[in-house]
């Protein structure tokens, strides 16, 4: 027998492989079609129209070896002499210059190691023997001959164990090596090179650990078969590298080159160079080559104890004061001793950004289980937790509800990783001893509990998110919020709608710790509001998102933030006390109305006085902010019941006396209609104040409001029980009478309130006001009269 050194010179003066036809389908799941052969041994090929692979009918091939062999053996004459011969015999055909003998002994070899009935030691001996013939027809130059070789091999390793197929390791991998291990790589059919990394899978999975001799070659031909065109290449090159990573992970952590550098002798390891050679299928257009991508990164990303290049590389991070010296010559600079200029870099990407925006879900969900992954488990993952959150909780704005599920499954692990670590701070220990064994609640901790328990269950959030999880949270806060405020106000709608939803979700996991930093954010909302309602009033229709994502952050703020923080920044543009224009006082109103629908009435009832008391005092002419305080007046209302009757009585004048500028404004039609054509119309904050009628029914819809805390009873009752004072606190004008009886609910006014609307009436009919106000007093006076 020839030596190994022999067979694989002879193998590499006869690898002279040919132009890649262009016919050919998909591998699919490689299934075998059986064909029927003619008699001409010439032309016993069947070409199948899926899998572009040779299948032959052995029956019709003469020199019958191994079917000899196998007969003999199952028949209990196992003489070595007749095996010896059977195996001699395929060698000869194996290595025949006719390519149909070739094929012949391939196709035997094939129905031999797929026969189920077959002895394993026949199918042991078979393989032992020709083993060595059948790797070096991988290199054939036909390419269905390497196709069947290699269909041969996959069956030889679904057949038999581990030890039985050990002999053909020092050959495949080298021969695999040369065939697909390079760029570009030898082999020019697609199908056959997914058949290549079949074949290293299935070994891989069979041997395990005894592949760590040939890593480098594993290594190299992972890194090619990245660079394939072939989807299906690329897809199995993630699997093996997830393997990789399981199997021979002190491996992966060799240093595979030392590069001198200014600050020393930069370290590239294994798995470095993988994750360089695997980030471009993060970007394939198959959602299944970037899912297998993704897990190869992750499994990578475990393997390593300094990660920190890395991360920066995946996140496209550089530090702000420093500028690479190419960005100061147009003409280039010399690197290793190459001209390279600016147009012939590679452009840099945010691999995670772009992961994190996938158009698949399976993609974005295998995403956050591997973000997930990587901070509860990663060697380093401390130093990495603010560039990983972000990324985390933007799962929670996705725009599939399993995709949001997930990330808060994911947000609740990592809590409870975080709860178990031994090396937290010294802070988050006591809190979680406190916590735990002493059961200590602060007051800002109660506050918290009980916003929680009162507000309305919001998938994912059908509870509030465990300890460990909003430590995890807040322990970045500070570090998250100025970016995120920054692009709040960003010209680009989708990128502020995007900080925001981030933003609200880090406030609802950050609770009251978010107080050192809310006032920066109360300020950040406001000039969003404020720019929003100007982009409603000018006609884009993404105002009105913009403005309820503003209100909505507001609204979590409000939840945990003590109002004596935040009111003295906002109550003197409500109340009118400086020169703010008309888009930034409704900015204030909009986001103090959404404050109070947030905050707790043990905390907002302290100071319910000094809201309306400010809400009173900035009468406007502008239909805009007058229908934003009556909305803030219904906030107030709805968070701080049940009001004492002074403030009530006050709260209910003030809504009345914006309905008698609106009424003065034309607007008289009370109660305001609700019909179908009015809610779409006047569906919004900003759509109220298109007008003065709009302006009646937010005044309406604030009086409905505070009467569900005056023992809930409707608009009209609230009025009519509150008649007498709120005809004693008015000027007596017939606006004011007609706003007052013809919204009132008549058989529940107090008598005493009649005469006096009465005598009012009167007087405005004897006042000479002219025959039209007298006439409308007394239409007035009969309508009190006839109810």
């Amino acid at each position: 027998m020839p030596s190994i050194e022999d067979i694989w010179a002879d193998m590499k003066l006869d690898a002279k492989p040919k132009p890649a036809t262009t016919g050919g389908g998909d591998l699919g799941k490689l299934s075998q079609k059986s064909g029927m052969a003619k008699k001409d041994s010439n032309k016993d090929v069947v070409e199948t129209a899926e899998l572009k692979v040779s299948v032959m009918n052995a029956k019709s091939v003469p020199g019958r070896g191994l079917m000899t062999m196998a007969a003999t053996l199952s028949g209990g004459k196992d003489t070595e002499e007749d095996m010896q011969e059977g195996l001699d015999r395929e060698i000869q055909l194996m290595t025949s210059s006719d390519q149909s003998q070739r094929r012949g002994a391939l196709s035997r070899l094939l129905t031999l190691a797929n026969d189920a009935n077959c002895p394993p030691a026949v199918q042991r001996q078979a393989f032992q023997g020709l083993h060595v013939e059948v790797v070096k027809l991988v290199s054939d130059p036909v390419e269905r001959l390497r196709d069947s070789a290699l269909r041969v091999i996959l069956a030889f390793l679904d057949a038999l164990d581990a030890p039985s197929l050990g002999c053909a390791l020092p050959l495949l991998l080298p021969t695999l090596l040369h065939r697909v291990g390079s760029l570009p790589p030898v082999e020019p059919a697609e199908e056959v090179r997914l058949l290549c990394m079949l074949v290293i899978s299935r070994v891989l999975s069979l041997f395990g650990r005894r592949m760590g001799d040939y890593i480098d070659a594993l290594d190299s031909i992972c890194r090619s078969a990245f660079n394939d065109s072939h989807p299906l290449v690329r897809l199995e090159a993630g699997n093996i590298v997830s393997m990789l990573c399981r199997t021979l992970k002190v491996k992966m952590q060799q240093i595979v080159r030392v590069v001198p550098s200014r600050a020393g002798e930069d370290k590239h390891y294994r798995y470095g160079d993988m994750i360089l050679a695997l980030k471009p299928s993060l970007k394939h257009k198959h959602a299944k080559v970037r899912v297998a991508a993704v897990e190869a990164l992750k499994a990578c990303m475990l393997c390593g104890e300094k990660n920190l290049e890395v991360i920066e590389d995946l996140v496209c991070w550089q530090q702000p004061n420093v500028i690479p010296v190419w960005h100061f010559f147009n003409g280039g600079v010399y690197e290793d001793g190459q001209l390279v200029k600016p147009e012939e870099r590679e452009t840099q990407h945010n691999y995670l950004a772009i992961l994190a925006a996938d158009t698949s879900p399976s993609v974005r969900g295998c995403f956050l289980r591997m973000l997930a992954d990587w901070m509860s488990s990663m060697h380093d993952r401390w130093d990495h937790e603010s560039r990983l959150l972000p990324y985390l909780l933007n799962g929670l704005c996705d725009e599939v509800a399993d995709i949001r599920a997930e990330a808060h499954a994911c947000m609740e692990r990592l809590g409870a990783v975080h709860e178990d670590e031994k090396e937290n701070n010294d802070r988050d220990k006591q809190e979680l001893r406190d916590f735990r064994e002493y059961g200590h609640r602060s007051p800002a901790e109660l506050n918290s509990a009980e916003r929680w328990a009162a507000r309305a269950q919001e998938p994912p959030f059908t509870q509030r998110p465990r300890l460990g999880a909003r430590m995890v949270v807040r322990n970045n806060f500070k570090r998250l919020v100025p970016t995120l405020i920054r692009e709040l106000n960003c010209w680009q709608s989708r990128t502020r709608r995007m900080s925001g939803q981030l933003l609200y979700y880090l406030t609802l996991y950050a609770e009251h710790w978010i107080t050192c930093e809310g006032h920066v954010m109360l300020q950040a909302f406001i000039k969003s509001a404020q720019s929003s309602i100007l982009m409603e009033r000018e006609g884009d229709p993404e105002g009105a998102d913009l403005l309820a994502q503003a209100t909505r952050c507001a609204e979590a703020l409000g939840m945990f933030v003590d109002p004596a923080l935040w009111l003295p920044l906002l109550l003197p543009t409500v109340s009118g006390a400086t020169d703010a224009d008309v888009e930034q006082r409704a900015g204030c109103i909009a986001i103090l109305s959404a404050l109070c629908k947030g905050c707790s009435r043990s905390w907002l009832s302290q100071h319910a006085d000094t809201i309306i008391h400010s809400l009173t005092q900035g009468p406007s002419d502008s239909p805009l902010v007058t229908s934003l305080l009556a909305q803030a007046a219904g906030s107030v209302a709805t968070a701080c019941r049940p009001l004492s009757a002074d403030l009530q009585r006050s709260l209910s004048g003030f809504v009345l006396s914006l309905q008698v500028r609106a009424w003065k404004a034309g607007a008289r039609v009370l109660p305001p209609p609700r019909d179908t054509e009015d809610k779409e119309r006047y569906a919004g904050l900003v759509a109220r104040g298109r007008d003065w009628k709009g302006v009646q029914l937010a005044c309406w819809e604030a009086l409905e409001a505070q009467g569900g805390g005056f023992g809930g009873v409707s608009a009209a009752s609230l009025v009519a029980l509150q008649a007498e004072g709120l005809l004693l606190g008015c000027d007596g004008s017939l606006p004011w009478l007609e706003v007052l009886l013809r919204q009132a609910d008549i058989s529940r006014v107090p008598a005493t309130a009649i005469s006096t609307a009465l005598s009012l009436l009167e007087a405005r009919v004897r006042g000479g006001g002219g025959p039209a106000e007298a006439a409308e007093a007394l239409g007035l006076a009969s309508l009190v009269l006839s109810d």
